[in-house]
């Protein structure tokens, strides 16, 4: 499984109903290739006012891309999403070998060159979201009439673009 988690700097992106990209937060990073997302407050004046600094944010597992007009990547929804915002635990009760590496070593975002230690982790936080309550199965914003950025795509009435 591939697990994109990046530090956060402000609340809205994805919003309550899972879409990824609104706000046009990690620009490219959005259509990399990975299985699910783990987004985490960082450790700044922004994170800490809002109160989302290293703590757990939401979590989105099986994502779909699709073009984003304007926007210099996809928009993404997800399959199951999780959305905790300042609710959500903190990175290092539930993993304190990835929250060392994404708060004390400043990593902005890992998709690769995980640990073993931390790839754990990870997974182990993408397990316990699918026990919590989901905020929503994503689909609001799975519209046949947009293009799909995903040659995984499993809606048949999506036009693949790549």
């Amino acid at each position: 499984m591939r697990i994109l988690t990046y530090k956060r700097t402000h609340i809205g992106d994805p919003n309550p109903d899972g879409l990824f990209g609104i706000k046009k937060c990690m620009g490219r990073v959005r259509n990399y290739d990975y299985d699910a997302v783990i987004g985490i407050g960082g450790n700044g004046y922004n994170a800490i006012k809002v109160g989302i600094a290293r703590k757990i944010n939401w979590v989105g597992i099986g994502p779909t891309l699709y073009e984003a007009s304007n926007k210099r990547a996809c928009d993404v929804t997800f399959e199951y999403f999780l959305y905790l915002e300042e609710e959500g635990p903190l990175l290092a009760t539930m993993a304190p070998n990835l929250a060392k590496r994404m708060n004390m070593k400043g990593a902005r975002f890992l998709l690769n060159g995980y640990t073993e230690k931390e790839y754990k982790e990870a997974i182990t936080i993408i397990k316990w979201s699918r026990t919590q309550e989901s905020s929503k199965t994503a689909g609001l914003y799975r519209q046949p009439e947009r293009n799909c950025c995903s040659s995984a795509c499993s809606l048949s009435s999506c036009k693949k673009t790549r």
